[in-house]
């Protein structure tokens, strides 16, 4: 077993409060982070009501107020590459629009939720210049994935997977390495900030009403 590895199944009750918890502790001590969204948006790109649907895929119990405390965990003091792929929008489409309400408890509708996380991007990306980029990755062919799994890389040492659950720190510097490359790979085909959102858009306006 590499050493630095650190797997905890998260229960559905408590899953949000040690991912937060385990993500705050590092992003605070870091001034670079890089997330990759391979078949989850990643947290930097996400809005209320995606947050929402995710958490309560998880079983949470009041996955309106663990969003809303996703969301405002947000430091706009360290600098961030997040990269989606199409993969993450594609899945999300298809969340089951009755699992979670909004403010109004009127039940969240996926395509509207991605809309809303694609404008928290463009926002993010007008208020903060050089210290939000986002790239979306597009593949080419149906098969070409790019990534597999969804990470967040903490200046280029530490990471965070999570993939159903299954939260996973790595540390151990050849597997960082592995993981850093794969995310310079991926972002080096991306399309970036203003074309990456001019292109999420036309996605899910593809997707028409949900």
């Amino acid at each position: 077993q590499l050493e630095g590895i650190r797997s905890a199944v998260i229960p559905s009750l408590v899953g949000p409060e040690i991912q937060t918890s385990l993500f705050a502790e590092f992003a605070t001590a870091a001034s670079e982070v890089w997330q990759l969204g391979a078949t989850m948006l990643p947290g930097d790109l996400q809005g209320l009501d995606y947050a929402t649907m995710i958490l309560a895929c998880y079983g949470v119990r009041e996955p309106r107020s663990a969003a809303r405390a996703r969301v405002d965990r947000f430091d706009p003091k360290i600098s961030r590459r997040v990269l989606v792929t199409r993969t993450a929008l594609d899945i999300a489409r298809f969340l089951q629009p009755g699992l979670a309400q909004d403010d109004e408890n009127d039940q969240i509708r996926p395509v509207r939720a991605l809309e809303q996380c694609i404008a928290t991007g463009a926002d993010r990306l007008r208020k903060y210049g050089d210290s939000y980029r986002l790239g979306f990755f597009d593949p080419d062919e149906p098969g070409d994935r790019g990534a597999v799994e969804n990470f967040v890389v903490f200046d280029g040492n530490r990471i965070l997977t999570e993939t159903f659950g299954l939260v996973t720190e790595l540390s151990d510097p050849r597997v960082v390495r592995l993981f850093t490359q794969n995310f310079e790979s991926v972002w080096s085909a991306c399309l970036l900030d203003g074309d990456a959102v001019d292109a999420m858009q036309r996605v899910i306006a593809a997707y028409g009403g949900d």
